[in-house]
């Protein structure tokens, strides 16, 4: 009878330990999915989100808020788009929809940025409003709790002036501003002018200085800017 009871207890046993070798190796991934970023590794930060993703049911989300990071540094925007629209599908709400909408956001202007550059002035224009809507769904706390939500409010009315004037003159994107942008947040499209390589522009710097901040303040867990439309910061809330 008991050689019967362990053996029906066996594979309970073996998933509680798998579960529990999953949850202590969080950390360590998203360590990974950090230095990777640190070194604008796009390659290392996509490795990194698909370890993160293996059956993840603790917070799923995170594993696509670093694929989108990946796909931010290698300037895919519409990839990016798709990773962090699943990401605040899995979010559930709370303090952690904030980023996690602020890289949404982000990333589908600088998707319409890049249809701008294209000529694509209606589909760009379909995208801004979309970008609208997903800033007009954020819960409140985005805007009001500056300590659970630092920054994302400022950075969500950053962007929806921005998509209000690109919305009325969508073939002319505005100017290059110099915002501060939060370890959260896309630049613009493509542009001619050849693309700053990393660490030299000075919007750059400061959202690896920010990363570096919230790797401290959370378990341990950006791109290239574009000449012509900087005016829109980088996606890469830092959440895994």
């Amino acid at each position: 009878m008991r050689r019967r009871l362990l053996w029906f207890s066996a594979p309970v046993v073996l998933i509680a330990l798998l579960i529990a070798a999953k949850l202590l190796s969080l950390p360590l991934f998203g360590a990974q999915a950090a230095d990777a970023w640190e070194r604008q590794d796009a390659g290392g930060v996509g490795g990194a989100a698909d370890r993160l993703g293996v059956v993840n049911v603790v917070e799923p989300y995170k594993a696509h808020v670093a694929a989108g990071d990946a796909d931010v540094l290698r300037s895919d925007w519409e990839s990016a788009r798709r990773e962090f629209t699943r990401a605040l599908e899995l979010v559930g709400g709370g303090v952690n929809d904030c980023p996690v909408r602020v890289n949404l956001v982000l990333s589908i202007e600088r998707r319409g940025d890049e249809l701008t550059g294209q000529g694509r002035a209606a589909d760009a224009r379909a995208l801004y409003e979309q970008a609208q809507r997903v800033v007009g769904d954020a819960p409140q706390d985005c805007f009001t709790d500056q300590q659970q939500a630092p920054d994302s409010g400022q950075q969500l009315r950053q962007a929806q002036e921005r998509l209000r004037e690109k919305q009325t003159t969508p073939s002319s994107p505005p100017p290059t501003a110099t915002p501060s942008p939060g370890p959260g947040t896309p630049t613009a499209s493509p542009s001619p002018s050849p693309t700053p390589g990393p660490g030299t522009d000075p919007r750059q710097q400061e959202l690896e200085q920010r990363q570096r901040e919230a790797s401290q303040d959370r378990a341990p867990g950006g791109p290239r800017d574009d000449p012509q439309n900087g005016d829109a910061p980088p996606p890469g809330a830092k959440q895994w």
